[in-house]
C-alpha cells in the first residue's frame, strides 16, 4: 500500500505565543504538514475536533487550564485516533504536567526553546517535530520517493530454555503508558531484577521511576555507576546518559556513561541490551516496547546470539510500531505480543515455562 498523500493535519492547542509561535515557524516551509487550527484551551480544541478530524494534537499542557490527566481524556474522547505530541518548556510545573499527560497516553514531549534561546535549539526543535509528525503518521520525507509498502516475512525464533537472571525492557514513543500497562500487572512474586531504558529528557526520569515502583509495588530508582543490580528492584536510565551492565567479579553493577547518542538518542536501549547479554549471556529476557525508529534492534540480537530470549509488543498495541516492528521484521523475538499478554508471559518465562 502507497503512503498517504493528503498533508498531515494538526491542531495546535494552548495560549502561549511562544509555543504557538514556534510550531508554526518551525512548519511554515512544509509542505506535507497544515495546521488546521491553532485553539486557546481544551475546551475549544475539543470543539474543533469534533468537526474537523486531524492527525496530531500539539498540546501545551501547561497552558490549558485542565489537569494533565483530564486535558489527554477530553482530547481522546474527541479524537481516538490523533496522536498527542506535548511541546512546551521545561520548566518543573511543566515537568510534572508532561509526565502525567505521559502516563495518560500523550505519545511524546519535545521541549520547547524560548524567545532568547540560540539559533540551533531552533534548528532541533524543528527536525524532531518534523520528525515526530511524520513518524507518528507514517508518512515518509517528501524528498524521498515512497516505496510500495510490503507486509514483511514474520518469523519466530524459539525462546531460551534457561531462567532468565535480568529481564531488560526498551521503549520509546507511547512508552511511558506502556510501561504503567506492564508494570500494574508484573508478576508480584517474580523477584528477578529489571533494567529499563525509556527515551526521555533527563528532568523526567525521577519522576518516571517513582511511577513505575508505584505501578509495580517494588523499588524503582535511577541507576548509578556502581550500584549492585540485586533481585526485587528496577533500575531506570537516566535521561541523557546510557546505562549498561558490568560484570564486578561475581555481581553485577551498573554503568552509567555519557558515550555518544546511539539511534539518535541517550540513552539509548542498544547499549543496555549489548552490556546485558556480556554479563548475564543466555540468562536475558528483553521486552521491546511501542518506540519510532530500530533502537534494540542490534542489541536484541546480542541477547539472541548469547542465547537469551526477545518478546516485542505487536503493531496493533503499539502507537508507532518501529522499536518493535525491526527487532520482529529482523527475526529476533520468540514473541510479538499485545501489550496486555507480555506480563503473563514474562512471568511464564521466568518461572522456566512456555510464553503463551
Amino acid at each position: 500500500m502507497a503512503a498517504p498523500t493528503h498533508p498531515i493535519r494538526l491542531i495546535v492547542v494552548g495560549d502561549s505565543g511562544v509555543v504557538v509561535g514556534a510550531v508554526e515557524a518551525a512548519l511554515k516551509s512544509s509542505r506535507d504538514i497544515e495546521i488546521a487550527a491553532v485553539a486557546t484551551d481544551v475546551t475549544k480544541a475539543v470543539v474543533q475536533l469534533k468537526t474537523s478530524p486531524v492527525d496530531v494534537v500539539v498540546l501545551d499542557i501547561g497552558m490549558t487550564g485542565v489537569s494533565a490527566e483530564r486535558a489527554i481524556e477530553r482530547i481522546k474522547g474527541a479524537a481516538p485516533d490523533a496522536h498527542v505530541i506535548l511541546c512546551l518548556s521545561l520548566t518543573f510545573k511543566n515537568v510534572k504536567a508532561s509526565m502525567a499527560a505521559l502516563l495518560s497516553g500523550a505519545a511524546m514531549f519535545i521541549p520547547v526553546p524560548g524567545r532568547h534561546h540560540k539559533e540551533n535549539n531552533t534548528v532541533t526543535f524543528r527536525r524532531e517535530l518534523l520528525d515526530a509528525l511524520r513518524g507518528l503518521t507514517g508518512r515518509p520525507v517528501p524528498e524521498r520517493t515512497p516505496l510500495p509498502k510490503v507486509a514483511p516475512v514474520i518469523r519466530l525464533r524459539t525462546h531460551a530454555p534457561t531462567r532468565p537472571d535480568v529481564i531488560a525492557i526498551g521503549s520509546s514513543t507511547g512508552g511511558p503508558k506502556a510501561l504503567m500497562t506492564l508494570f500494574r500487572a508484573w508478576p508480584r512474586g517474580l523477584q528477578t531484577p529489571i533494567l529499563v531504558t525509556q527515551h526521555l529528557p533527563a528532568a523526567f526520569t525521577a519522576q518516571l521511576a517513582q511511577s513505575i515502583a508505584a505501578a509495580a509495588d517494588r523499588p524503582c530508582i535511577v541507576g548509578k555507576t556502581g550500584e549492585a543490580i540485586v533481585p526485587g528492584r528496577t533500575y531506570l536510565a537516566p535521561g541523557g546518559f546510557h546505562m549498561q551492565v558490568k560484570k564486578d567479579g561475581a555481581a553485577k553493577v551498573i554503568r552509567i556513561t555519557d558515550d555518544p547518542p546511539e539511534n539518535f538518542c541517550r540513552p539509548a536501549v542498544d547499549p543496555m541490551f549489548r552490556s546485558a547479554a556480556a554479563a548475564y549471556g543466555a540468562k536475558v529476557l528483553a521486552v521491546i516496547l511501542t518506540g519510532m525508529g530500530r533502537d534494540g534492534t542490534v542489541g536484541g540480537k546480542a541477547i539472541v546470539e548469547a542465547g537469551g530470549t526477545v518478546i516485542a509488543q505487536d503493531e496493533a498495541t503499539s502507537v508507532v510500531w518501529g522499536m518493535p516492528g525491526a527487532a520482529a521484521e529482523a527475526g529476533i523475538c520468540s514473541k510479538i505480543l499485545p501489550l496486555d499478554d507480555i506480563a503473563p508471559a514474562i512471568a511464564k518465562l521466568a518461572a522456566g515455562g512456555k510464553a503463551p
